[in-house]
Parts: structure tokens; sequence; C-alpha cells
């Protein structure tokens, strides 16, 4: 059984955001230029206020020397 975490609140706060789980680790899997590609494709068409909000996607890799 894994052991869940819960997060201490000063205010109440909904039962499933107090026992969310988020794993700080990366995969050594690397992702595919393609796949890389759709997600930002994805990403264009998030919704934003007004369509005015300064996205800015920086990405790096590993094998790309310094990023």
């Amino acid at each position: 059984m894994v052991s869940m975490k819960e997060a201490k609140t000063n205010q109440p706060v909904h039962e499933l955001i107090k026992k969310r789980w988020s794993p700080r680790s990366f995969s050594s899997e690397k992702i595919l230029k393609d796949d890389l590609k759709t997600l930002f494709e994805a990403m264009s068409w998030a919704a934003s206020a007004r369509n005015a909000q300064p996205w800015q996607i920086i990405v790096g890799s590993k094998d790309e020397g310094e990023t």
C-alpha cells in the first residue's frame, strides 16, 4: 500500500487537493521531436485572457549541450 501524504492547510481545502501527489522526478526516456511539435500545437490553442497572454516556451535537451 502506498502511503498518502496530506497537505497541512490553514483554511479548508477540498480533499482531492489536499491529497494530490506530484512526483518531482523526470524520466530518462527521450521525447520525440514530432511529439513535441504536437504538444506545442495543442498549447497554442490553450485558453488565455482575451488571447493576450505572452506565452513563452523553452525546451532543453540533455543531448544538446547546456540548456
